[in-house]
This record gives C-alpha cells, sequence and structure tokens, in this order.
C-alpha cells in the first residue's frame, strides 16, 4: 500500500461543502468557479464529510422536572443531590482513569488550560508508543457546562433543582479505531453527563481505501491524489447511509443512568472545511 507523505501539496482534489445532508447552493457555485479556474490541476473530486460530529444527551435529565423524576426513581432526595452527584463524578473518573490504563497503559492526562491542543498531545503519544489501533490517550481540564444544583424553593417548601452555568472536568478519550480512524470522545464528568463523539470523515474514507487496496497520496488531513476516484466516492456516499451503532454504557460504570425508557438520545452535525484544508 503505498501512502507516500508529500512535501509540496499540488492542487489534487476538492471537498464539496456540506450543511447537514444538504449541498448548498452557495457553496456549490463557489467550489463549481475554483475547480474550473483551476481545471486541468485538479485530478478528480469528491463530495464527502470533513468531521462528523455526534451531540449526545439524556433527554429526560435536560430539564429539571425529569432530573427529579430520575432522582425520585434513583431514591435520592433534592437535598441531596449535590453529594450524591459530586459521589457519581468520583466513581465516573475512577472508572475512566481505570480503563485509561487497561487500554493505553497511562492514567487521565490532566491539563491546565482547555486552550492545550489535546489532538496535538494525542498524536504525538501515537509517534511515541507506537499504538495503530485502539485507545491512544485520555486527558481532562475544566471547561464551561450546564448543570443543576439544588436550592431551597419557598413556595414548595423544599430543594427544587435549578440549571445553571458553571465549569467541570470534562474528559476526552482519543482512539485509531480499526474501522472510523482517528476519532475522540468528549463527555462532562458532572450531571447530567453530555458527550460529543467526534469522527474525521477522511480518516474514515482512508480505512476503506487500504482495505479495498486502493492507492492513494496523502499528506496529513488531504489527500494528494487518489487511484480511483470513483471507488472513493462510493465510500463517501455510505456515510449518508451509515447505521452507526448504539451508544453503550461508559466503560466501568455498571449502574444504568435512567430507567430502561429513558436512553441517551445522539444527534449526528455535520461539519464543513475549506476545499484542501487541513
Amino acid at each position: 500500500m503505498r501512502r507516500v507523505v508529500a512535501s509540496t501539496p499540488p492542487i489534487a482534489m476538492m471537498d464539496v461543502l456540506f450543511h447537514g445532508n444538504v449541498l448548498i447552493d452557495r457553496e456549490r457555485w463557489r467550489m463549481n468557479k475554483l475547480v474550473a479556474r483551476f481545471g486541468k490541476a485538479v485530478k478528480g473530486v469528491l463530495t464527502g464529510f470533513d468531521r462528523i460530529v455526534f451531540n449526545g444527551t439524556i433527554l429526560p435529565l435536560a430539564h429539571a422536572d425529569g432530573a427529579m423524576s430520575f432522582l425520585h426513581w434513583r431514591g435520592v432526595l433534592n437535598r441531596d443531590y449535590n453529594r450524591w452527584m459530586l459521589a457519581q463524578t468520583e466513581g465516573l473518573i475512577q472508572a475512566l482513569d481505570r480503563y485509561a490504563q487497561e487500554q493505553s497503559g497511562q492514567p487521565i492526562t490532566h491539563l491546565n488550560t482547555w486552550r492545550t491542543d489535546k489532538e496535538q498531545l494525542a498524536r504525538k503519544r501515537q509517534e511515541q508508543t507506537g499504538i495503530d489501533s485502539g485507545l491512544i490517550g485520555v486527558w481532562s481540564c475544566l471547561e464551561s457546562c450546564w448543570s443543576y444544583r439544588a436550592c431551597y424553593c419557598a413556595e414548595k417548601g423544599y430543594p427544587q433543582l435549578h440549571r445553571y452555568t458553571t465549569q467541570c472536568k470534562h474528559v476526552y478519550l482519543y482512539f485509531d479505531h480499526k474501522d472510523y480512524g482517528w476519532m475522540n470522545v468528549r463527555l462532562q464528568t458532572w450531571f447530567p453527563y453530555h458527550i460529543q463523539i467526534a469522527l474525521n470523515g477522511r480518516e474514515w474514507l482512508r480505512r476503506r481505501l487500504e482495505a479495498r487496496q486502493v492507492d492513494f497520496l496523502r499528506q496529513g488531513n488531504k489527500f494528494l491524489h487518489i487511484e480511483d476516484y470513483a471507488v472513493a466516492q462510493r465510500f463517501l456516499r455510505q456515510q449518508l447511509d451509515r447505521q452507526w451503532p448504539r451508544p453503550g454504557a461508559s466503560p466501568g460504570c455498571g449502574q444504568e443512568a435512567a430507567p430502561p425508557a429513558q436512553r441517551r438520545r445522539g444527534h449526528p452535525v455535520a461539519r464543513t472545511s475549506l476545499p484542501t484544508g487541513q
């Protein structure tokens, strides 16, 4: 399999921009104009997603009444919510730390600021460790989020949960997945545990080209040449029809987070990028 890193990137192929599943006419016009201008240098044009992001939440916990019903189901009084929530967070972080050590050989690495480029750290660790499939590492940092806190309600006569904006520890898990390629999972460790799963559409394509033994030339996140553009386009169309796996429980966390009828709902979001940008 030829996977050459080019030193000077020629204009090789362009990605048509998407928003969700709908091609935006203005962006299509801009792309056609660009291809027409550099027509002799363009080897092929592919339409596909640069990034695929799933945002997930447990819908019944997204409002205070639902969250209080959940606490009642678990036998937790509203007044005990803060203590219960922090205990759950501690257990979640401990489980993730065990998972990190078992799968990557290193514990969670905490970062002093969210501005640190976590993907760059993960890429560097992959080079150092030689891990070519599976979990690369886990990093954490404080980031803004929303959660709940219990406050006394004079009208009710007992504490109620109120939504508020705060900061809490978020955990980033970076993988080089055997099917999806480079990806990461971002998990909020405070209730109600929002999750984001980000896939790299071009990495996804790379894995399929390798499996089909289609030669390609690649630099960073850009494809400079593909032996068979028709085959590559068929793979990219599969992104629209892909039956994505149902999200499961967090590793090492044995109890259900919600009653059986109240599952986490994921919302896919297509990310766009400049045609030849990384």
